[in-house]
C-alpha cells in the first residue's frame, strides 16, 4: 500500500508542475499568492519521498489529501471562485480517498472536498473574493485545465486498477497458501452449516476416520460419536452457537472400519459464511495416545494404591504377631527385673532380666514406629509432646550395646 501512495502522489506532483507553470503563464506575475499556489501544487512531490521512510502511512494519506484540499481552494478562490477552472481539481479529491481502501479515509477526503467547495462559495457569495489572476483567457483554461484533470483521473483509475489486481493476487495466493496448509494439516479440519452438518473437510480425514472428504459432506459428528459421548457433543455445539465462543470436547468418533478413536473438537463460531449464519469452524485431533498414557497412569496409580493398602495390612498383622510374643518376654522379664517371686540370685542374671525388659519395650516402640509410618502416609498421624528424663534415656541407649560390646573388648 505504500508504493501505490508512492505512486499516487507522484502523479499528483507531476501534475501539480504542469499547473504550476500554467498558472505563472496566466497570471503573468510573481508574488506570494503565486509562490504558496505553486509550492502547494508541487508538495506532492515532496510526499512521494516521505512515504518512503517508515512513518504511519494513514497520517500522510490525510495530510496529503488536506493538504491537495487546500490548494485547490486557494487557488479557486484567487482565480474566480465558483467560476474558477481550477474548481475542477476538486472531485480529485474524494477519488484520491478512495485509493486509500479505508472508508474513514475516504469520509474524510469527501468532507475536506465539500468544505472546500463551501468556503469558495462563500467567498463568492459575500464577494469577498480578491483581484483574479487571470487575464481574461477563461475560455482556454478551461479546457486545458479540464484534460489535465481527465488525464490525472485517468492515471489514477489505472492505479486504482493496479491495486485492485494486486490485492486479488494477494487473495488468490492467500487462500491458495491456506488450502495447502489445510490439506496437509494432521488435524481434521471441517466447515459446519447451523445444524452441525459438514460443509467441507480436509484431507485428514483419510488418516483420521478412514473417510474421503467427499463422503463426509451432508453428515453430522453425531452420526459418528460414540453412544455415551453424543450426549456431550451436541451440547458443545449448541453453546458454540448460543453464545459464540470457542469449545472444545473430548470424544470417541466411529472410524470407517467400525473402531472407535479418541479425538480432541474444537469448534468456533464464524457468523455469516458462504453457507449462511451460524456457520462453524471444527478442528478434530487424534488423542488416541495421550488416552492410553493416560489409561496407564490411572492403572499404575491404582496398582500403587493396590500396594500400598497391602503394605498397610501386612504391617498391622506383623505388628499383631509381633506384639504377642513381645508381651510375654516383657511381662516376664519384668516379674524377674522386680523379683516378684523371690530373689535370682546372681546379680548379673538381674541385669539380664533388666536388658530383655528394656531390649522388648524398644523393640515394640519401633514396631508402634513403623505403624506410625502408615500413618503418616495416610496423613492421620499425630504428634504428641512428652517430657522425659534425658539421662534415662542415655543409660538405657548405653545398657543396649553394653554387652556386646564387653564381648569385643570395647568400652563404652
Amino acid at each position: 500500500m505504500r508504493q501505490h501512495f508512492v505512486r499516487t502522489q507522484f502523479i499528483k506532483g507531476v501534475f501539480g508542475v504542469i499547473l504550476s507553470l500554467a498558472f505563472l503563464f496566466y497570471t503573468q506575475a510573481i508574488d506570494t499568492v503565486v509562490v504558496l499556489a505553486s509550492a502547494g501544487l508541487i508538495a506532492p512531490l515532496l510526499f512521494a519521498y516521505i512515504g518512503r521512510v517508515p512513518i504511519r502511512l494513514r497520517i500522510l494519506e490525510v495530510i496529503a489529501i488536506a493538504l491537495f484540499s487546500l490548494v485547490i481552494t486557494f487557488i479557486s478562490i484567487v482565480t474566480g471562485g465558483l467560476t474558477s477552472p481550477f474548481l475542477v481539481w476538486l472531485m480529485l479529491v474524494p477519488f484520491e480517498g478512495a485509493l486509500a481502501r479505508r472508508r474513514t479515509t475516504v469520509a474524510f477526503a469527501g468532507l475536506v472536498s465539500f468544505a472546500g467547495l463551501l468556503v469558495v462559495a462563500g467567498f463568492h457569495a459575500y464577494g469577498a473574493l480578491p483581484e483574479f489572476y487571470l487575464d481574461g483567457s477563461e475560455s482556454f483554461l478551461y479546457e486545458g485545465l479540464l484534460t489535465l484533470a481527465l488525464v490525472q483521473a485517468t492515471l489514477l483509475a489505472f492505479a486504482a486498477q493496479e491495486r485492485k489486481r494486486v490485492a486479488h493476487e494477494a487473495v488468490i495466493a492467500g487462500e491458495a497458501r491456506y488450502r495447502f496448509l489445510a490439506e496437509h494439516a494432521m488435524d481434521l479440519i471441517t466447515s459446519h452449516g447451523p445444524d452441525g452438518s459438514i460443509n467441507s473437510a480436509s484431507p485428514a480425514s483419510r488418516r483420521l476416520l478412514g473417510y474421503a472428504p467427499e463422503e463426509l459432506i451432508g453428515m453430522h459428528w453425531l452420526e459418528f460419536a460414540h453412544p455415551a459421548d453424543g450426549e456431550k457433543l451436541e451440547r458443545e455445539f449448541e453453546e458454540a452457537t448460543r453464545s459464540q465462543r470457542d469449545v472444545s470436547a473430548e470424544i470417541r468418533l466411529l472410524r470407517k472400519d467400525g473402531s472407535y478413536v479418541w479425538t480432541e473438537l474444537r469448534c468456533r463460531p464464524v457468523g455469516e459464511g458462504e453457507h449462511g449464519a451460524g456457520e462453524m469452524v471444527a478442528v478434530t485431533r487424534d488423542i488416541s495416545e495421550r488416552k492410553a498414557s493416560e489409561h496407564e497412569l490411572v492403572e499404575a496409580r491404582d496398582r500403587a494404591e493396590d500396594a500400598s493398602r497391602a503394605k498397610s495390612r501386612f504391617l498391622a498383622n506383623m505388628s499383631h504377631e509381633l506384639r504377642t510374643p513381645l508381651n510375654a518376654i516383657i511381662g516376664f522379664s519384668e516379674v524377674m527385673t522386680h523379683e516378684m517371686f523371690g530373689p535370682v540370685g546372681s546379680a548379673r542374671y538381674l541385669e539380664y532380666a533388666r536388658l530383655i525388659n528394656e531390649s522388648g519395650s524398644h523393640l515394640l516402640e519401633l514396631i508402634n514406629s513403623v505403624l506410625d509410618m502408615s500413618k503418616i502416609e495416610a496423613n492421620r498421624f499425630q504428634l504428641v509432646q512428652e517430657v522425659f528424663d534425658l539421662d534415662d534415656a542415655t543409660d538405657q541407649a548405653i545398657r543396649f550395646v553394653k554387652f556386646q560390646a564387653e564381648r569385643q573388648g570395647v568400652v563404652v
